[in-house]
This record gives structure tokens, sequence and C-alpha cells, in this order.
């Protein structure tokens, strides 16, 4: 029997034109060089600098995989022990190789993790989540080649939110219309973040033990007064249902 959580997923996909889709890519490759700077890269940055501060194995022994490395910006908060990204856009993984040489690049699927059970002490994943049309196939793959006593770390937009809502209104969404002049930027947002924070943190609380949640950056335990959070979580049976 489909429970009402399983129903959920896979989210559909907002198909876009190939005029939109050139659009998009022109978008992500430079949104890492603006998203990252003055008041809203303090805010983007928040997630990276906390989850690696509550994390609790050692970066100078640990054996960690970062699921949608981007262009590699979380790899300047790791810098001992092993660190993979695994990356499916290939443009974006040439950036990170390039960037950061301490980077083991994988081209890959997070749906299909290339790695062998239980080989990973940590998993990373910053503003990746809220992307995935199917995120439980994501996490039992996660689950599966974490150790049995790993930790996954994440970061996400406080998406659903209504501070998130508003700042992306008065931030991103002027930029991208300033920038281009053209195409709707709340239909990329539609295309790219299918899942709300709400949605993410069920399906964590169903596959792993969520140890850590802190909202960022005002601390207050709400995803409306908020425009980050940052969990720690770790292996544990997952929940039926």
């Amino acid at each position: 029997m489909t429970t009402r959580r399983q129903a959920r997923w896979p989210k559909p996909v907002l198909q876009l034109s190939e005029e939109e889709l050139q659009l998009k890519r022109e978008w992500l490759l430079g949104y890492t060089e603006w998203g990252y700077s003055g008041f809203l890269g303090w805010i983007q940055r928040q997630p990276h600098v906390e989850i690696e501060k509550f994390s609790r194995r050692p970066q100078a022994s640990s054996v960690t995989l970062e699921v949608g490395c981007g262009q590699g910006y979380h790899a300047r908060f790791v810098s001992g022990g092993t660190y993979v990204g695994l990356e499916i856009n290939r443009e974006h993984l040439e950036i990170a190789t390039q960037s950061f040489p301490h980077l083991r690049p994988v081209h890959g699927d997070a749906y299909s993790l290339p790695f062998h059970p239980e080989c990973f002490d940590r998993v990373v994943s910053v503003y990746s989540f809220e992307h995935l049309h199917n995120l439980p196939a994501s996490l039992a793959e996660i689950r599966r080649v974490l150790k049995p006593d790993g930790e996954l770390l994440v970061g996400l937009p406080a998406e659903g939110g209504l501070a998130h809502e508003l700042g992306r209104r008065l931030t991103t969404k002027r930029h991208f219309e300033r920038k281009y002049g053209r195409g709707d930027y709340l239909r990329f947002v539609r295309a790219e973040h299918c899942n709300t924070f709400q949605d993410v943190l069920e399906e964590l609380r169903h596959w792993f033990r969520v140890e850590t949640v802190r909202y960022l950056p005002f601390f207050v335990p709400s995803v409306h007064l908020n425009a980050v959070v940052a969990l720690r979580c770790v292996k544990a049976p997952p929940r039926s249902g």
C-alpha cells in the first residue's frame, strides 16, 4: 500500500524550452560569482560554515562525498582527508576541478551513486536536495554509501518560508531581471526548486536520524523567519511508512 509520503514522489518535472534552458545555463554558470558576494553571499555561506562546525567526524581522517558539488564552493571549507565531489553538470565539475585541486571529481547522478557500500565517513550536500525530483531515491543511495556510524550534513534554502520568498524577490529576482531583461525568473524557480524545506525534512527524518537543525541567520526555530537551514543527520534504519 502506497503511503501519503510515498505518493508525493517523484515530483513532476516542469519542462523548459530550449531558449529557457540556455538562459538557465548562463544564469547558473555565473551564480556563484555574484550569489556569494555581499549580504546575500554572507547568508548563503552560513550553512557551509555551520555544518562543518557541528560535524563530529574529523576532516583530517575522513572520506567525504559531496553530492551535487556544483562549482566546488564547499571544498574551501574542507582542507583534510579525502574529498570527493559528485556533480552531474560537466561544466560545473570542470570549474570545481580547476579551482580546488584537492577535490576528486566524479561525474555522476545523485540517484545512482557510483561507489561501493559503506565507503564514506561523511556525505555533504548544500543547496542540492531542493532540486531533486526523486529525493527518496537519492537518500536511499546516500544511506547505502555511508558507513554505519557515518553522518549526512545538509544545507538548504528555507524554501516555502516567508522570509526566504521575500528575500528572493528583493535579491535574485531583481538581479536576474536586470541582467537578462527576459525570461520568467519565478518559472525557473518552480522548475529548479521542486521541494520545500518541509518536504526535504520529512524525507530526511524517514531515512536518517536528524540530530541537529539550525535555522539561519537568526537561529529562531522557524522556517518563516530565516533564509537558510543547516542539518546534521546520522545513519539509522528507515522508518516504516
